[in-house]
């Protein structure tokens, strides 16, 4: 978490008791946290702490005084238009410039405060990073929201944070990127390799910016992990196939599954002409089609 999200993160465990509010149907707690208000500088920061506290009421107060811009105005009414429980979730950081690049996601990134809040609390550094993952997610499928908070856990923080959720694994390799980013040491296919590790079911033992540009080389740590775990998938009387073939495609062609599935969604694999460059990947997609669609039809 950082400095601000602390501050609410402290504010709501030493909340006083508040009132007990008919919410939908369902009575929920509204804490008592108005008067810790002073503690926040910012105003999204103030709204979300409401928020979090279940003062819906109050919260609505500060976001139409804190919508000071004509524009982040007309972006507020028009998301209102067809959410009227908008004000409960809203960060209104999030109608900033800053974040433009969202375009029609904004509509679903605003119901969620968690994924806000990880947003928000990126770094330039982070944020151009993130950029570029969601920039290569929106061309390879066709909705990018699970993927989009799967790559956000990993870089953002947020008050919801706990120790049994895991997030942030790869922070050392994170405070790295920040620096690699500054430089302008950032390639392309690194791009492809953090997108592969952040939306991995897997934890990777790679911490550091070295271990990521080895990333998937013969005799690297993680190539013998890969190695390891389709022995024990192959070995386990409870077969996981996605993970075998995930480390598989990996180990081969250096693609995830994910990519793999995108290629074959986006192309007739039969109508590509095959060069020694692309004749081993095609043989095998096609044998995995070939084996998919013999599942289906048993």
């Amino acid at each position: 978490m950082n400095s601000n999200q602390k501050k609410i993160d402290q504010i709501l465990k030493n909340a006083k008791d508040g009132e007990l509010i008919n919410y939908y149907g369902i009575w929920t707690e509204k804490l008592n946290v108005r008067a810790e208000l002073g503690q926040l500088d910012k105003v999204s920061d103030q709204i979300a702490l409401l928020q979090m506290a279940n003062d819906y009421e109050f919260a609505s107060k500060l976001i139409d005084s804190g919508l000071t811009n004509e524009k982040q105005r007309e972006m507020y009414n028009r998301l209102k238009e067809n959410n009227s429980e908008l004000d409960e979730t809203i960060n209104i950081e999030l109608l900033s410039d800053r974040y433009a690049f969202l375009g029609d996601l904004l509509e679903g990134v605003v119901t969620d405060i968690e994924v806000q809040q990880r947003l928000i609390s990126l770094s330039d550094e982070r944020l151009e990073l993130f950029k570029k993952l969601y920039e290569k997610i929106n061309k390879e499928v066709s909705n990018p929201i699970p993927l989009f908070t799967k790559v956000l856990k990993e870089l953002g923080t947020s008050p919801f944070i706990r120790a049994y959720n895991n997030s942030n694994y790869y922070e050392n390799l994170n405070m790295e990127l920040e620096q690699n980013i500054k430089k302008g040491n950032l390639q392309d296919e690194d791009i492809e390799k953090l997108l592969f590790l952040f939306t991995s079911d897997t934890r990777w033992s790679v911490q550091t910016f070295d271990d990521l540009k080895t990333f998937g080389q013969e005799g690297s740590k993680d190539m013998i992990e890969i190695e390891q775990m389709v022995d024990d998938e192959r070995n386990s009387t409870v077969k996981n196939e996605d993970k075998i073939k995930e480390a598989l495609l990996w180990k081969s062609y250096g693609v995830s599954l994910r990519k793999a599935k995108s290629i074959v969604s986006q192309y007739r694999v039969g109508n590509i002409k095959q060069t020694p460059e692309n004749e081993r990947i095609i043989r095998f997609i096609q044998k995995s089609l070939f084996y998919n669609h013999r599942k289906r039809c048993r």
